[in-house]
């Protein structure tokens, strides 16, 4: 038995992945959950494009939030650090390497209208939006419903301008279900003190 039992036992037929930059997480999801359909959501197309796609993996270039339509989009000089929201000076001080930007229009859904559209619901969602994911969490309700599991990346410091914390997600989806059941890998530790700055979180549903 090790760390990971657990996740591998969820069995997902279909992972989302809500901010899926070049495919990082996929690689590592597919690991655990290799039979299963993936669905992954990155606005970057430049980032989209280099997602290796097959017949279980599907790439939609768009932002999942809150809304339908086009969204303003900060394009960070480290693109995994874009973001709907601008930027705080504690994540460029932190990680000056980021704090380039450069602002576009992408395309913007909300998950709930995706599946629908293509009735095709996720068992395991994942959220990594750069403090967009209450946001999106919020315009998702058909989704929650269906979902077994959710990995979000939540703050523990505001390293975008007005971004929910770690404890606010916690409360909204404890309220509706889920439990909070921890972080697996290790949390973004601070380079000045060594604090957690954010992590991964996983909730189950009850």
């Amino acid at each position: 038995m090790d760390k990971y039992d657990w996740l591998r036992a969820i069995a997902p037929t279909v992972v989302i992945d809500g901010g899926a930059n070049c495919g990082q997480w996929l690689g590592y999801a597919r690991q655990f959950w290799g039979d299963s359909k993936f669905v992954c959501f990155e606005p970057q197309e430049e980032c989209a494009g280099l997602i290796q796609k097959d017949e279980k993996v599907i790439v939609v270039p768009a932002a999942l939030g809150d809304r339908i339509g086009k969204i303003p989009f900060r394009r960070s000089s480290f693109n995994q650090s874009s973001s709907i929201l601008t930027m705080a000076q504690l994540h460029k001080d932190a990680f000056p390497f980021t704090a380039g930007e450069s602002v576009c229009e992408v395309p913007i859904t909300t998950l709930d209208q995706w599946c629908e559209e293509n009735d095709t619901w996720g068992d395991i969602i994942k959220l990594d939006l750069q403090g967009y994911e209450l946001n999106a969490l919020m315009h998702m309700p058909r989704s929650l419903m269906k979902a077994k599991a959710l990995c979000v990346e939540t703050s523990f410091v505001e390293l975008y301008e007005g971004q929910p914390l770690f404890g606010e997600i916690h409360d909204y989806l404890t309220q509706i279900g889920f439990r909070y059941v921890g972080c697996i890998e290790s949390p973004l530790a601070s380079p000045f003190d060594g604090r957690p700055m954010e992590e991964d979180s996983w909730f189950v549903k009850y």
